[in-house]
């Protein structure tokens, strides 16, 4: 829990620096890059872990016309596409956690 406390402090002690906007929108952007890289390399944490292995065990059963058909299927695309790329969950969840930041 200690670590989400430290990564809270980023953005908190770089809204207190003086006003340099150049500096402050580099800085914000690197800690959006870390928290990418931190959701994205989580590893079982939160109850929807096993729920979303199960989703992409099921993208790996589908043929690539298949992923149309589904419910989300762009969610089903993005899983089908980090199985090929050999990412699997981490990959998924890096690409949320992109889109989220951005």
């Amino acid at each position: 829990m200690l670590i989400y406390l430290v990564l809270l402090l980023i953005p908190v002690a770089l809204a207190l620096r003086a006003p340099r906007v150049r500096a402050r929108q580099q800085g914000f952007a690197a800690f959006c890059a870390l928290l990418v890289v931190f959701v994205g390399l989580r590893h079982e944490i939160g109850p929807d872990w096993l729920g979303y292995t199960y989703i992409l065990e099921r993208s790996q059963g589908l043929d690539w016309s298949d992923v149309w058909n589904q419910g989300e299927p762009l969610f089903f695309l993005l899983n089908k596409a980090s199985d090929a790329l050999g990412w699997g969950l981490y990959g998924i969840n890096a690409v949320c956690a992109a889109i989220f930041m951005y």
